[in-house]
């Protein structure tokens, strides 16, 4: 009786090691190309801003560049310029304002007055922005409660006055739903 010898699968050990590993290279490279596909305009806005901003200004280090949206859409970057003076630059319709940043009250200080004055909030965010052409300071907060309410709160970015504050519906709170509300 002759033994025939058994032939090795198709798929050794190390052929699955490869595919898996060739697969989770694939899987990363695809997620990669679609996360930079999906930012790519945003990044471009960026950069846009941050080079407007560093010719206006002469900035030489550009510490923290924020996007705006209330009333009109406001690119705030923070920089530093040739003698290291701290710079705010505003960009808004097609508009640059150049402002020290000690020319306004400090996003630590704005800290400061709310913890003395509203011990309550927890802020969520604090950035600047421009509200009906005025610069302000933008604080995103919650107040615990039931339920927990959220909050945006604007101060003058010159001398941390209030301006006013929106109150954001808490549509889904428990029994706030009436039946024109429901949910299909």
């Amino acid at each position: 009786m002759r033994l025939r010898s058994r032939r090795p699968g198709l798929m050794t050990p190390m052929r699955w090691v490869v595919l898996v590993a060739t697969l989770l290279l694939l899987a990363f490279l695809i997620f990669n190309l679609w996360y930079r596909s999906i930012h790519a305009e945003v990044w471009a806005e960026e950069r846009e801003a941050a080079q407007r901003a560093s010719e206006a200004a002469q900035l030489t280090e550009i510490d923290r560049i924020d996007k705006h949206v209330w009333n009109t859409t406001t690119w705030i970057v923070q920089g530093r310029d040739t003698a290291e003076q701290q710079l705010m630059v505003w960009l808004h319709d097609d508009k640059v304002e150049i402002i020290g940043a000690a020319d306004g009250i400090s996003e630590e200080e704005l800290k400061r007055q709310l913890a003395a004055d509203h011990p309550e909030q927890q802020v969520v965010r604090i950035m600047p922005g421009l509200l009906n052409g005025v610069k302000a300071w933008e604080v995103y907060y919650s107040v615990e409660g039931s339920p927990r309410r959220f909050f945006y709160s604007f101060y003058r970015f010159d001398n941390g006055q209030f301006i006013t504050t929106y109150n954001l519906p808490n549509r889904f709170a428990e029994g706030s739903i009436s039946d024109e509300d429901s949910l299909p």
